[in-house]
């Protein structure tokens, strides 16, 4: 497939490769045992994070092509994030040997096990390896990178989309929850039923729709227990 870049005084014309399997080696510089490697990642993280990692192997950009326009191109052609499905689980490794261009592109739900700090030194990995003419071991060493930080983060951010709740953070508006929830029923003569649902629904709210979520629903359980025990 040839794509068409409008952009500035002229189009940049590039052809856009078609997958061949966990590894795309375009350049022939990647070695068997390197390339069952990569496969073998490749499976183990699909099947313990359902992260779907593609790596791309190219002898050279053509047609003035920047390396992360070519990446960002290829990870949407191949559908990489499976966004047919929503979820955006893809991390794609592309390196152009003699350009010695490293990039990787990261789904959207990827970033919280992935962020640009560990891509840009696993990136830096492989470009090392490949300034020495190591082309096969910097696509083992980038490949492995990937593998073993996605699978050392995936157990805190399992949850796609959500961290780790930060605790320091949400002391105060929790502490201050609680004094709310215990002082309203004493003001306005209500029951315990009144604070555990004031207190239980902040916190609720707090975790799905953050600080305006815990307001609502606290205010909610609040009137909520006010009409019903007739005040």
């Amino acid at each position: 497939m040839v794509g068409l870049l409008v952009g500035g005084a002229a189009a940049q014309k590039f052809e856009l490769v078609e997958p061949k399997d966990a590894l795309s080696d375009y350049a022939n510089v990647v070695t068997p045992a390197a390339a069952e490697k990569v496969k073998t990642l490749s499976d183990d993280l699909r099947r313990i994070t359902s992260v779907n990692f593609k790596v791309l192997v190219i002898r050279q950009l053509e047609g003035g092509i920047e390396a992360k326009t070519y990446a960002e191109q290829i990870y949407k052609r191949w559908d990489v994030g499976r966004s047919e499905g929503g979820l955006e689980h893809g991390v794609l490794l592309f390196i152009s040997v003699l350009d010695r261009r490293v990039k990787l592109v990261v789904g959207r739900q990827v970033l919280y096990v992935l962020p640009a700090k560990a891509q840009e030194e696993i990136e830096w990995s492989v470009l090392a390896e490949l300034s020495r003419g190591r082309f096969s071991q910097g696509v083992e060493i980038g490949s492995a990178a990937v593998a073993d930080t996605v699978l050392a983060g995936w157990e805190t951010y399992r949850r796609p989309g959500r961290g780790r709740l930060d605790w320091q953070k949400i002391s105060v508006p929790v502490f201050s929850l609680f004094l709310v929830s215990a002082l309203l029923p004493i003001v306005f003569g209500g029951s315990f039923i009144m604070g555990f649902s004031i207190f239980i629904g902040g916190l609720f709210g707090l975790v799905l729709l953050d600080y305006i979520g815990m307001v609502l629903a606290a205010a909610f359980g609040f009137f909520l227990n006010w009409r019903r025990e007739g005040k």
